[in-house]
């Protein structure tokens, strides 16, 4: 069978994804529509429709045909007629035009908790969704034609991250218009002679992430080589959802896109198709979704963070590693940010003509509430290095809690034999990352932090009342 149906199971699989901030949305053309000769058409097939018409006189004594569902190659032609400029001002004209627009299906997607969306157009038109439910969007672009931040401010559910990939229409030169722009983003993407952020690269890569790819246009060679671009294909532990409007796909490519289904459900990729209407597919997932957020216990299927109890500071996490476990460090950095923690790296924290030494002793001695140290061959190869000394320290620290209290969490992020554990923290319970999500030593540190608090509160209370 090459389409799924989207029956219990997989209704069931994707809302568990979703609430556990595990689930990256990826919105592709077909998702920002608006009525055009009482269709309901992409605002990029419309725009590619408005530049053919600009360039019919010419088209004509070529005798092609432009198709107006190839922007980039529409836009292509529109260079041999008129100069890159006037095609940007056109472009951001079109969009300008259109920055208060939103739509019903990007609506009810802003209602559901997606804390990072990846967009292949630059219209202003889920921001504008994110923003009427009272959310607030962070955006941030790549630029393919100039410089791009290391890190942007990763997202949360209340104030989402939307990236756009093929630039942004307030720096025109950045916007990936043509089928040049096209091999030439590429190029810069795969040679990594321009990167995109690390911590986006490193949510994508993750291997607990999966995708939710809603119109992406599966059918257009160039967003299907975006995939092995970003490097999605990454052993992921989770399987993606991939939701299509098939029956606007040409009888010429239908056979083609059904090839390419079936590489994409049966690789590393493991992207899983249906086709569904996207309206009523996104309709139902936010019904659903609120559902499940009423039967639950606790009235949410996410994960609660520490942060949403008034009264209950947020937990410090010291964040110990080996330097060549530094992309893996700023993952977990990023997921514990979402969780409303407050995770510590020397990345982040280190500035410029800071005593090391002090300020690392002075961290874990008095300001974290819990120790992680990432096990990995690495970190076993360290015969010399200051992340022994980070450990001792932690070590010396632990020692001074009562035995049912955590401090050091050791966890394993690489699958390795158990002889490259590290003996010196062997008498800690350790977390395997490789088999489960974060979400568990998530809850783990919550449980315990909060255990934390009550046995202060009542040691305090004793000495009240002993005074």
């Amino acid at each position: 069978m090459i389409y799924l149906k989207m029956d219990k199971k997989y209704w069931k699989r994707l809302i568990h994804t979703i609430s556990q901030n595990n689930c990256i949305l990826m919105l592709g053309p077909d998702v920002s529509t608006e009525i055009f000769e009482n269709k309901d058409v992409p605002c990029t097939e419309i725009l590619a429709q408005e530049l053919a018409e600009t360039i019919q006189s010419e088209n004509n004594s070529w005798n092609i045909p432009l198709n107006p569902d190839n922007l980039f190659q529409i836009s292509q032609y529109y260079l041999m007629i008129e100069d890159r400029e006037w095609l940007e001002t056109t472009i951001k004209d079109f969009y300008i035009q259109r920055e208060k627009q939103t739509c019903a299906l990007l609506e009810n997607l802003a209602a559901l908790p997606f804390y990072f969306t990846i967009v292949t157009t630059p219209d202003q038109m889920f921001e504008n969704a994110l923003k009427k439910a009272n959310k607030n969007p962070i955006v941030e672009f790549f630029n393919y034609y100039g410089t791009n931040k290391d890190q942007v401010e990763m997202g949360t559910t209340e104030k989402p991250l939307i990236y756009q990939i093929f630039g942004s229409v307030e720096k025109p030169s950045s916007l990936v218009t043509t089928e040049d722009n096209l091999f030439q983003f590429f190029e810069e993407l795969v040679s990594k002679k321009r990167k995109i952020p690390a911590n986006i690269d490193c949510e994508i890569k993750s291997k607990n992430k999966s995708f939710l790819f809603l119109g992406f246009g599966f059918k257009h060679w160039y967003l299907r080589l975006l995939l092995h671009a970003l490097q999605i294909k990454n052993k992921k532990v989770n399987k993606s959802f991939a939701f299509e409007k098939i029956n606007r796909i040409s009888k010429n490519s239908i056979n083609e896109f059904h090839r390419t289904i079936i590489l994409l459900q049966n690789s590393d990729y493991r992207i899983q198709f249906f086709n569904e209407d996207l309206n009523l597919f996104v309709s139902q997932l936010r019904e659903k979704y609120e559902e499940s957020c009423k039967d639950s216990v606790g009235g949410s299927p996410c994960l609660e963070p520490v942060e949403n109890q008034e009264d209950t500071p947020a937990p410090i996490v010291f964040i110990c590693h080996a330097n060549e476990d530094k992309q893996m460090a700023m993952e977990i950095y990023d997921k514990l940010k979402i969780a409303h923690f407050e995770p510590w790296v020397d990345q982040k924290k280190l500035r410029g003509g800071d005593q090391w030494d002090n300020l690392i002793k002075q961290t874990i001695n008095k300001e974290i509430d819990y120790f992680i140290v990432l096990q990995s061959i690495s970190l076993f190869n360290k015969f010399e290095g200051y992340v022994n000394k980070e450990i001792k320290i932690a070590r010396e620290r632990q020692s001074g809690f009562q035995v049912n209290f955590k401090f050091i969490i050791p966890i394993i992020i690489e699958d390795m034999d158990h002889s490259y554990l590290r003996e010196d923290l062997s008498e800690y319970q350790s977390f395997d990352y490789t088999k489960q999500n974060i979400d568990g030593l998530i809850r783990d540190i919550t449980k315990d932090f909060k255990r934390r608090i009550q046995k202060k509160m009542i040691i305090a209370s004793a000495r009240k009342s002993h005074e």
